[in-house]
Formats: C-alpha cells, sequence, structure tokens
C-alpha cells in the first residue's frame, strides 16, 4: 500500500479510503439500504489486512451507527494488540505536530 501525507498533519495515510456510508444499523437515519457490522465485518478486515488507514465516515451515515461498526472493527486488536496502538500512535503524532 502506498501511503500520503493528509496536508500539513505529518499524518500518513493510504492512498486508498474506503468509504463506510453504506455500513450502519438500517433502522436508524436514511439508508434503508445500510448493511450491519456482520456483512460489514469481511470489508473492514480486508481493509486493514491491505494496509487501509484511511476510511470515510460521518455521524451522520446510519446516525452514527457507521463509525460505531468501524470502531467495534478497526479497534479490535489483534494477538498482539498492534491494531489499536498503531491509530492510537498515529493520532498523538498528528496532534503533537
Amino acid at each position: 500500500m502506498e501511503y500520503v501525507k493528509l496536508g500539513r498533519t505529518g499524518l500518513e495515510v493510504s492512498r486508498v479510503c474506503l468509504g463506510c456510508m453504506s455500513y450502519g444499523v438500517r433502522d436508524r437515519g436514511n439508508h434503508a439500504w445500510s448493511i450491519g457490522e456482520e456483512d460489514a465485518r469481511p470489508f473492514i478486515q480486508r481493509a486493514l489486512e491491505g494496509g487501509i488507514n484511511f476510511f470515510d465516515t460521518a455521524n451522520r451515515y446510519s446516525l452514527g451507527s457507521s463509525e460505531e461498526i468501524l470502531g467495534d472493527q478497526s479497534l479490535r486488536p489483534d494477538a498482539a494488540g498492534t491494531q489499536r496502538r498503531r491509530v492510537v500512535t498515529q493520532g498523538d503524532h498528528a496532534r503533537d505536530r
């Protein structure tokens, strides 16, 4: 995966972004076509395995359930706990710049 700097933040993000508008609870918000966590899980997992660290989500996507699904999946640690550490470390570095 190729990475680029996000503006002047110093944060490195993947050139490929996974859009998450289609992930969410169908009964929340205006997107009745949303897919739930169980169906979204393989897409998010594959993105993480492929090195994607740039996800497009918003609190308006299914009234925040898209963010909940993404957070549950991306912050779930692997055996070494590296996923959460990577997210927190990148955020800390960007904030310090």
